[in-house]
């Protein structure tokens, strides 16, 4: 009897300790559940990575600025984007940083108890900043930009300066193998220096089919405007900021436009893929509000970077023929034009016989065998 007794406090007390045990491991390894809590876990990560990235150790909570959660890939599972700001103690830089969390692997005590992994920090990108007003994403969309059924988030950049503003695209993309890009604008001096000095890798004359419009005019202006001073401004950079971003280690130079530089997301009418029209004003040292030339590039998402639109235009980018104000550009046109650069008959030609389309001749106005003119756009 008292063996039995001895045996059964001794299973009590065993089975208590292990109940006690199991209580504690799974209180102590939860994972947060409240949206405070997650919050700060997800701060303490960043905050961890930005001492790894830059070499500091200053004990400041990073700022979130932005952030959403969304399904990007086809297994259903949610990541979460955030966007913030890190002010150092000494005020001597600032950092604008974007990471990307996404559900770790459950680990052994997850899937004994039957729950999901927490988050782990799967992409992070910095910038370094001179100011709170610089780089604020002040729009962030998710669109599927290569239509593959996978979206892009879409976040527009601007800065605020004393006496103008820039602004530019900057492209997030989850690619195979669970791994994120990040692509935003390339040089558009570069892009526009290489073509008006003939440097261009597409040849001026394109294909026997058509050719690109190389300048356009004034909205509502008359068909007399005088051509613009192409080689006057072959070496005329384009109001432009340049940036670093630090992802993942790789710096990525990329530029936002400024003094009335825009850019759009737009749908080609004909192909369906996404591409962005950029205005940039050139370089010509008058003030902010004078008019400027002003230059119109279409850009596709590339591998790795963004590239001229071969569809649009056949690449090329188009350069007015006077001095302009945002106000006077007409974009819609121009997008048009360089679509209907690619046009004969009714066919829209590409650089390859697989790029022919059947159009509505009549819906473009196009209803001539003939390449269009250059000098009517």
């Amino acid at each position: 009897m008292q063996v039995l007794r001895d045996n059964l406090i001794s299973f009590v007390l065993s089975s208590t300790f292990g109940v006690v045990v199991t209580i504690l491991l799974f209180y102590f390894t939860s994972h947060p559940t409240t949206a405070d809590t997650i919050r700060k876990r997800l701060k303490s990560a960043i905050l961890k990575r930005l001492h790894e990235e830059l070499g500091r150790t200053e004990a400041i909570v990073p700022e979130i600025t932005n952030f959403l959660s969304q399904e990007f890939d086809i297994q259903q599972v949610k990541s979460i984007v955030m966007f913030g700001l890190w002010e150092p103690k000494k005020d001597v830089e600032w950092h604008r940083w974007i990471a990307i969390f996404e559900p770790q692997e459950p680990r052994l005590l997850d899937k004994l108890v039957g729950r999901p992994g927490f988050y782990e920090l799967k992409s992070f990108a910095h910038m370094e900043v001179p100011s709170p007003d610089s780089l604020v994403p002040s729009k962030v969309e998710v669109l599927d930009f290569d239509g593959d059924g996978i979206p892009e988030v879409h976040v527009t950049l601007r800065s605020t300066w004393a006496d103008s503003a820039s602004i530019g695209p900057l492209i997030l993309r989850k690619r195979q193998g669970c791994t994120w890009q990040f692509l935003a604008l390339p040089a558009i001096s570069v892009l526009t220096s290489q073509v008006l000095q003939g440097n261009s890798p597409h040849p001026d004359d394109a294909t026997p089919h058509g050719r690109p419009i190389r300048c356009f005019g004034m909205k509502g202006a008359s068909d007399g405007v005088v051509w613009s001073p192409l080689q006057d401004l072959k070496d005329t950079g384009v109001y432009e900021d340049n940036w670093i971003l630090t992802h993942n280690g790789e710096n990525i130079p990329f530029v936002t436009l400024r003094n009335g530089g825009s850019y759009q997301v737009r749908r080609h009418p004909i192909r369906d893929h996404v591409h962005l029209a950029t205005v940039a004003f050139f370089a010509d040292g008058h003030a902010v509000l004078s008019a400027h030339y002003a230059v119109v590039n279409f850009l596709i998402l590339g591998d790795r970077v963004m590239t001229s639109d071969l569809l649009w235009n056949w690449g090329f980018p188009m350069v007015s023929k006077a001095p302009l104000r945002p106000i006077d550009i007409d974009l819609d046109s121009i997008a048009k034009a360089g679509i209907v650069a690619h046009i004969i008959g009714n066919t829209f030609f590409g650089y390859t016989e697989f790029e022919r389309s059947m159009i509505d001749q009549h819906a473009w106005g196009v209803v001539t065998d003939q390449p269009p003119d250059p000098t009517a756009a």
